[in-house]
């Protein structure tokens, strides 16, 4: 992984990289679109949801 890549937005992905699996969850609970959204807004910062 490029040192660079995983500054994400806010520092969002440095955060919470760790939970990843949990925030994937959390999203396909509130609904398919929500991970829709989450998967195209890694994709646009630049890092791979998954």
């Amino acid at each position: 992984e490029a040192p660079g890549k995983q500054q994400g937005f806010l520092g969002f992905n440095l955060r919470h990289r760790r939970n990843r699996k949990e925030h994937i969850e959390y999203f396909k609970r509130i609904s398919r679109p929500g991970l829709r959204i989450y998967s195209t807004l890694n994709e646009f910062l630049g890092f791979q949801a998954g």
